[in-house]
């Protein structure tokens, strides 16, 4: 079965109709669609429809005041007006009485509908996402297929599968977790006397977690760019008195540059490089790294570098041929991530023969993060 149609059966299994069709647009199933809600919600909602060429064939709304009405040069309908249609249709509820209205739907035998509870601006800018991942994913359909070719194992298959899942539909109850922590995938986790790259450091949450679960006798080569978080990781390895941690203010690329980021001490995290900031950035490649300070190996190199993890792998070419390091790399950050990353490393290392694995994981914050394990 392709890769298209098994991310279907996921989303047939949780019911999300309306993206199926909008997704896929292979049996077109829906030749109208209406809006339960004339006001507000409603209104933001058409807009958002019409900006991503998705045709809407009228309002309906229980207030009989509104019927015969135009909003938009759009229609109003009253609810026995749709259900004398005999063409297939589809109703998106776009209010705040969302839980009445499905109650009242099903009552009258229609199913083919979806609700939100509500529809402020964070939902719509999520909608609009979805919208640009499907189109993004079907542009791309040979390369997600031959990154899902490329997984090792049926756990890592169905993790992609549910992931690219999620990414179309929003609906986190379809990704599930994996059984092993972050970083710490059983097939490619550090062992003790390691020497790791680990390229966004944060404060030390990643050293704490190879420190708890592998052994102190692990070397690990930290980078931080962002002074407030720096200050926090060079304090932790001090206080810890942790002379195998090795801290360096910099940011990990494909060739040493003076960049910029937009920080907020306050937030401490998500900070992405740019030509543009409040904080000057310098950034060094692992090659470049690791010619500096001598090291005589690299066993792991691990990144959450918030988009740049691309450009740090281009910049790593020649200590992943000469030491074939374990490599844990977020793919979450931007859509092409989920495919370049893992394709250019499998047409740059062929010769290693590296095995892929992928895993999904959830935080401390209940945020999801999505990896590639290559062994």
């Amino acid at each position: 079965m392709s890769l298209f149609n098994l991310i279907r059966k996921k989303v047939e299994t949780y019911k999300d109709v309306f993206f199926i069709d909008c997704f896929f647009e292979t049996e077109n199933k829906f030749k109208k669609i209406f809006i339960f809600g004339a006001g507000g919600r409603g209104q933001n909602v058409l807009q958002e429809l019409k900006s991503r060429n998705i045709p809407v064939a009228g309002f309906i709304d229980s207030d009989a005041t509104k019927k015969g009405t135009l909003i938009d040069g759009i229609e109003v309908f009253s609810m026995p007006d749709v259900k004398n249609i005999n063409e297939p249709y589809f109703i998106l509820i776009a209010s705040q009485w969302g839980r009445e209205i499905s109650i009242q739907l099903e009552l009258a035998g229609i199913h083919n509908y979806r609700k939100y509870e509500y529809f402020e601006s964070i939902i719509i800018r999520t909608w609009a996402e979805r919208h640009d991942f499907m189109k993004f994913l079907k542009d791309n359909e040979e390369k997600f297929q031959a990154v899902y070719n490329l997984l090792e194992d049926e756990d890592s298959k169905e993790s992609w599968i549910k992931y690219l899942a999620y990414r179309i539909t929003g609906n986190l109850n379809i990704l599930g977790n994996v059984s092993f922590p972050q970083y710490l995938h059983p097939e490619v986790k550090p062992k003790s006397g390691d020497i790791i790259i680990d390229g966004g450091a944060f404060d030390g949450d990643t050293v704490k977690l190879f420190y708890k679960h592998i052994s102190d006798e692990l070397q690990i080569h930290s980078f931080e760019p962002a002074n407030s978080n720096y200050k926090l990781l060079e304090q932790y390895v001090q206080q810890n008195k942790l002379e195998n941690v090795f801290v360096n203010k910099y940011g990990l690329g494909n060739s040493e540059a003076v960049l910029y980021m937009e920080t907020d001490e306050e937030a401490r995290e998500g900070y992405e490089i740019k030509a543009e900031g409040n904080e000057i950035v310098k950034i060094i490649s692992i090659d470049e790294y690791k010619k500096r300070v001598g090291l005589e190996k690299v066993d792991v190199i691990k990144m959450d570098i918030e988009g740049f993890e691309l450009k740090a792998l281009q910049g790593a070419l020649n200590t992943i041929k000469a030491y074939k390091p374990k490599l844990q790399i977020c793919l979450y950050h931007n859509f092409s991530d989920l495919i370049e990353i893992p394709l250019f490393i499998h047409n740059q290392f062929k010769q290693l023969n590296y095995k892929y694995y992928v895993g999904i994981h959830w935080n401390i914050a209940n945020d999801w993060e999505f990896l590639l394990y290559c062994k």
